[in-house]
């Protein structure tokens, strides 16, 4: 028997009005719209009285109302029954598919050349490395990206899942793939995909959602409904580019970044993360989600009630033999340069052969795509701007971008955007057929630029507007990038930093230096600005952590360039040198070394979770025995490590950070002790991140009440 109230109830949440409720309870009518398009309702409750709804049902037909009569037998059925009518999920699924084409042929837009082998149309998803934490635990066995978000989002409980790369790493591309498994869906489920890189028209992330969720939802109620349905699990919540939100003082890297005014943001997702609900986020890799502060936040919330688990992705540097087949990869020269990068790798899986062995060949890969791009937009768009000029224009655009940290406007304050920064190209180039007005409207149709929604352009891709930044800040003959370049974001900074990690040493080695004379880094830019650009740290650092980037033929560690008190966490480090008379008081967290060397003694490092990939005693003195002052026993020290993971109570459990734990013991202690709890599976460490375990739990209980 259905619940009447609950009925009611779900029917309110719909915007109807009980209209009708029989006596008898054979069936109740609900009635809703207005005066022009009212709208009924008939909820069948008994098995014998269709001859009576039929004679509602033409009552009502006749007086102008819209009849449809529900025949579902419980509660579930009628809730999908209501959803599918009002959300029409078959139709709005069934346009994803356009959504995805249009997405996949920007994507390809970056690659189609003169010696493109019919790239269009053949967009496909490359696998990505990546590393899982399930509730802030590692996952040791990944079974592919998108199979295991897939598992996620079948769970039958909230699930929040953060998705973390670097600039242009494969972000919107997964959540893509996600977004047309729903294609053919033709009930119960109707996905919303939110991209915030193509609207910022609200700081406060609620006011966001709500006018997303306007835009989005051609349904005649108001939010709530759709909320709700959020919450329900009916509308998974897909949100691409979190980070857009984050101010540059916000997410500054250091190991002290505050959390609370990102604690909005969060709770307000929070607030969504009920039932069944199931929420994706796309950001930039961040310290935020991997401090002590998110996980308190986290910790706090299930005290209060909440059950949402959390899952968080970190995309890896992708692999060449991932995008190019083998007989292409065995044709690269033995020298080539580093392209463990999205776009130039596409540039090569779509070039023809002949191209390819051009492109590879010449003495400069980034240049061979930027011109090839460049010289089919001065054919496409019969440009009168050479591919110099062109340049010029775009690099502009980029510092104005960066300057006001902004990656997309309209088209007409893109248009107004080339006037003002381009105003004598334009007019140089002018003539009586095609004024400056619409050459700055043939310029915002550039290949390298994209429509990101129906009103708002941008550069194609973080790669792109990475490059054109780096061109900006390395051109000191035009003092029109100025002020931009100081106010520039560190985001945007950091995307300019990747991009020209995979140009030559000479490229490299100029752009560090306008960097650092032009631009206000902070410390975590500045360490991946020496560490990229120039293979070795050139400045002090200290008080730092750093998380997830790969470093290949690195030397680290410098009399006049010290490195103190550091975490350097899930890193890879590939024939890399450390000289350890002058790196101190670090931290190295599940990292894995391959043929690396060291100066030094490293025993004043610690070395947890790591592995030595190439079988040498690059950490092999870190386990070696240290002596540790007998002021109290090995159990003692344990109890005090222990009790570092617990709340005043001493009995709510907390994360702790590695970097910060082992500055509260003298150094050999720490180390001994810290290797023993792990070696006992007292505590857990993901990261520079570090949890108490049950076994750890019981041995601080016993110790406390002996």
């Amino acid at each position: 028997m259905i619940n009447k109230e609950r009925l009611i109830e779900l029917f309110t949440k719909y915007g109807y009005d009980v209209a009708s409720d029989k006596k008898d309870e054979k069936y109740m009518i609900f009635s809703s719209g207005t005066s022009m398009y009212p709208a009924v309702e008939i909820v069948k409750l008994a098995v014998d009285c269709d001859n009576e709804i039929e004679e509602e049902r033409k009552n009502y037909s006749e007086a102008g109302y819209a009849v449809r009569i529900c025949n579902e037998e419980n509660i579930e059925e009628i809730e999908h029954y209501l959803f599918n009518w009002f959300f029409q999920v078959k139709d709005t699924n069934s346009r994803i598919r356009i959504q995805y084409d249009d997405y996949a042929e920007s994507i390809m837009r970056a690659y189609v050349t003169q010696g493109a082998n019919d790239a269009s149309g053949k967009y496909s998803y490359i696998e990505i490395p990546y590393n899982c934490e399930r509730d802030f635990e590692e996952k040791k066995q990944n079974i592919g990206l998108l199979n295991d978000i897939r598992a996620d989002l079948k769970e039958t409980s909230p699930q929040l899942i953060i998705i973390e790369a670097g600039a242009g790493f494969g972000k919107t591309s997964t959540v893509y793939e996600i977004l047309k498994d729903y294609e053919n869906v033709t009930e119960n489920v109707r996905p919303f995909f939110m991209e915030l890189s193509k609207d910022r028209t609200a700081s406060n992330f609620r006011y966001l959602l709500l006018s997303q969720i306007d835009k989005n939802f051609k349904v005649r109620l108001d939010s709530e409904i759709v909320l709700y349905n959020i919450k329900r699990g009916y509308i998974p919540l897909i949100i691409d580019g979190f980070d857009e939100l984050l101010s540059k003082d916000l997410d500054n890297g250091q190991m002290d970044a505050k959390f609370e005014k990102v604690e909005t943001m969060l709770s307000t997702i929070a607030e969504l993360l009920m039932d069944n609900a199931k929420v994706i986020l796309t950001t930039r890799k961040t310290a935020i989600f991997a401090g002590e502060s998110f996980y308190e936040w986290y910790t706090q919330l299930k005290m209060n009630g909440y059950n949402f688990k959390i899952s968080r992705y970190q995309l890896q540097t992708p692999s060449i033999n991932d995008w190019l087949p083998k007989d292409r990869v065995d044709k690269l020269p033995s020298n080539f340069e580093k392209i463990s990068n999205p776009v130039l790798l596409g540039y090569l899986r779509y070039l023809d052969d002949k191209t390819f062995l051009e492109a590879v060949h010449s003495d400069s890969l980034i240049r061979h795509y930027i011109e090839s791009i460049l010289d089919r937009e001065i054919v496409r768009q019969d440009l009168p701007f050479n591919k110099k000029e062109q340049v010029i224009i775009l690099r502009r655009l980029a510092a104005f971008f960066a300057g006001f940290d902004m990656s997309s406007c309209s088209r007409s304050d893109l248009k107004d955007t080339f006037m003002e920064t381009s105003n004598e190209l334009l007019k140089d180039k002018a003539t009586s057929q095609r004024n400056v007005e619409n050459l700055s409207n043939t310029l915002a149709n550039h290949a390298f630029l994209d429509r990101k929604n129906d009103t708002s352009i941008g550069f194609i891709n973080d790669f792109i507007l990475g490059v054109f930044l780096m061109y900006s800040i390395t051109d000191e003959t035009d003092n029109f990038y100025d002020d931009f370049l100081k106010g520039a974001s560190y985001s945007m900074l950091e995307k300019s930093i990747v991009a020209a990690s995979i140009f030559n040493d000479e490229s490299r080695n100029n752009f560090w230096l306008k960097l650092e004379k032009r631009c206000t880094l902070n410390k975590i830019l500045e360490f991946w600005s020496d560490v990229l650009l120039l293979d070795h740290n050139s400045h002090s650092y200290s008080n730092i952590s750093l998380d997830g980037r790969n470093l290949e033929g690195v030397k680290l560690g410098f009399q006049e360039y010290p490195i103190k008190n550091c975490s350097f966490s899930n890193m890879d480090f590939i024939d890399c040198t450390f000289d350890f008379n002058y790196i101190n008081d670090c931290a190295f967290i599940n990292c894995r070394f391959k043929s690396c060397g060291k100066v030094g003694n490293n025993n004043n490092c610690g070395f947890y979770g790591c592995t030595d990939l190439s079988n040498s005693s690059f950490i092999d003195n870190f386990v070696a025995e240290v002596n540790v002052p007998n002021e109290k026993s090995d159990d003692e020290y344990m109890h005090d490590l222990l009790r570092l993971y617990f709340q005043v109570d001493e009995k709510t459990t907390k994360m702790k950070m590695i970097s910060r734990i082992k500055d509260t013991f003298d150094n050999a202690i720490f180390k001994k002790i810290f290797q023993m709890a792990m070696t006992n599976k007292y505590i857990k460490t993901n990261g520079d991140m570090s949890f108490i375990t049950r076994a750890g739990i019981i041995f601080y209980n016993e110790k406390k009440y002996e």
